[in-house]
């Protein structure tokens, strides 16, 4: 599947529920909020830490 600019901009700014589903709707901000959140942690608690991503088998 290639991305679409046009496609996402006629979702931005709607409800969530106006989307099609399945889908995957991230908030960057959010996302960016925990990563700052887990690093200071880490920072603080003086241990090591190594993030990683579960992937999902889906159908494109």
């Amino acid at each position: 599947m290639t991305f679409q600019p046009q496609l996402r901009d006629s979702y931005v700014g709607k409800d969530v529920g106006d989307v099609p589903k399945p889908a995957l709707v991230l908030d960057a901000a959010i996302i960016k909020r925990h990563c700052k959140a887990m690093i200071r942690t880490v920072k603080e608690l003086g241990v090591a830490f190594r993030a990683h991503v579960k992937s999902h088998k889906v159908r494109l």
